[in-house]
């Protein structure tokens, strides 16, 4: 029988983190709540549930995000389903997906040396912040190619603007507040720095239709799925919106935990950096630790707490019955921190993903799960064993105040409180 678990809505908005953790401190791997905005729900890490939620044809993604709409659009991967989102992923997964891994490396590793190089002995960085500044240049470079240099602060300096009118998740969760009344309301200056991004990547969509130029952007403009009509102008802006968002925006935040992670843990510290100074210039698969220490920092805390499904008819998982129109929740963190799963599960150990990781199954999927899993996968974590590396081939760092960092709320992600913040030692 499964059991009830009240959450309060105050909480949950607050730190999921902490009510997850209540839930399995009594006992309950599985239960059914009440959520804000999504209503009655089955939560579960049990990862024979999981899969049984990730083979059923009758519990589909893409309606759980309805708060992300007024961001990526209607169009993109995240709120689409179907035979558009199956379109969809066969023409971007072949550039994210599949993408040329040494591109990826060139681009991140020359915006990581640029800016990891100006920090100096002593200085200490908002580790979030500094990180979103890389991944952000080099998912736009990624993405339109090598522009113009005051093409390609416009485009940053427009999504920053634009990142900085929804910082509060209240401006997109509550409804109350989406009225415009221009620059003096919050919602009026996230629809209008909305139009600056839009304007921008219309504009780059007017230019490669006249000059194809052989970047990321202009193959996709140019492309044409095997089956079904090629990408509209609404579904390119939506789908670029999407990439340049969360194609660097969780990479940052997922960083900023592992190093977090891993600075509090000085023999795994001392492995990563023996690490890179042992195998030195080479790509991201070079560094096993790293990428292990990364994995296991997003075990213990993924930036995305839960994946959403919608009931499209009447169902079952586990026997539990699932009417029409209520939601699934294949729950991240506690699938993560599964005492039957994992051993020490609410631990760090830095090494646990060395060698075979297959036996997670269903208990690890910080990425998504089966058809909807993030296009931009193998591209994130290229680019954080990369950016980890850079970080140690620069110098050593050091966690400031460590013991005041708690995960803390930035819209629909889960980050380190205050960065978190790092000073360079040497």
């Amino acid at each position: 029988m499964i059991q009830r678990f009240a959450i309060s809505p105050l909480q949950w908005m607050r730190s999921p983190y902490g009510v997850l953790d209540r839930a399995l401190a009594a006992g309950h791997m599985t239960f059914t709540t009440r959520l804000p905005v999504m209503g009655s729900c089955l939560v579960t890490g049990d990862p024979k549930l999981v899969g049984e939620i990730s083979r059923n044809p009758s519990l589909i993604g893409g309606r759980g995000t309805e708060a992300l709409r007024p961001v990526v659009g209607k169009h993109s991967l995240i709120a689409l389903e179907g035979e558009r989102h199956r379109i969809h992923r066969s023409v971007l997964l072949p550039h994210f997906f599949f993408g040329k891994a040494a591109t990826i490396d060139r681009i991140t590793g020359k915006w990581a040396d640029a800016l990891i190089s100006q920090i100096g002995r002593n200085q200490v960085i908002d580790t979030g912040e500094f990180l979103a500044r890389i991944t952000l240049h080099a998912i736009i470079e990624l993405i339109f190619g090598d522009l113009p240099d005051h093409r390609h602060r416009e485009a940053f300096e427009s999504i920053n603007l634009w990142k900085s009118s929804f910082s509060h998740a209240a401006v997109l969760f509550l409804r109350f507040l989406h009225v415009d009344l221009g620059r003096i309301s919050p919602w009026g200056r996230f629809l209008a720095n909305r139009a600056k991004v839009h304007a921008f990547i219309r504009q780059r969509l007017s230019e490669v239709r006249k000059t194809p130029d052989g970047s990321v952007f202009s193959q996709i403009a140019w492309a044409t799925p095997e089956r079904g009509a090629p990408l509209s102008d609404d579904e390119i802006v939506s789908e670029t919106v999407t990439f340049l968002l969360f194609g660097h925006d969780t990479t940052a935040a997922s960083l900023s935990w592992a190093l977090t992670h891993l600075l509090a843990d000085p023999t795994a510290s001392e492995r990563a950096w023996m690490e890179v100074s042992t195998v030195g210039d080479e790509p991201p698969e070079a560094f096993p630790f790293l990428r292990s220490a990364i994995e296991e920092s997003m075990r213990l805390c993924p930036v995305v707490v839960h994946l959403t499904r919608h009931a499209v008819e009447d169902t079952q998982v586990g026997g539990h019955a699932i009417p029409r129109d209520t939601r699934v929740l294949p729950c991240t963190y506690m699938a993560h921190r599964n005492p039957q799963v994992y051993d020490l599960a609410n631990e760090y150990v830095a090494d646990r993903f060395l060698g075979d990781s297959t036996r997670y199954r269903h208990a690890y999927f910080p990425f998504g799960l089966g058809e909807r899993v993030c296009a931009g996968m193998p591209m994130a974590l290229r680019q954080m064993v990369l950016l980890l590396g850079r970080l140690c081939r620069h110098g050593r760092f050091a966690l400031v105040e460590p013991e005041s960092i708690r995960p803390t709320r930035k819209l629909v992600i889960i980050v380190p409180s205050g960065g978190p913040r790092l000073r360079r030692v040497e």
